[in-house]
């Protein structure tokens, strides 16, 4: 896709993760790179059957939020 800047996006960038590789990546013993509106972030929790996850950036664990999968990207 895209954009009008001319920037070419992955597939990733532009729907995000679904619920199941969210899932997938919170349950990974390995870091994987993950970010929510250009930070990197960590998956704590992911509720599959309303498509959200309860994310907090690296350096702040103690943020938390929950928000769409659809809205995080993997790298």
């Amino acid at each position: 896709m895209v954009h009008s800047t001319g920037e070419k996006k992955n597939i990733n960038e532009v729907i995000g993760i679904d619920p199941r590789r969210a899932q997938e990546i919170a349950n990974d013993q390995t870091m994987k790179n993950v970010t929510y509106n250009g930070e990197m972030v960590y998956i704590e929790h992911v509720d599959q059957e309303r498509g959200v996850a309860t994310i907090h950036p690296l350096n702040e664990p103690n943020v938390k939020q929950t928000v769409s999968v659809q809205e995080l990207t993997e790298e």
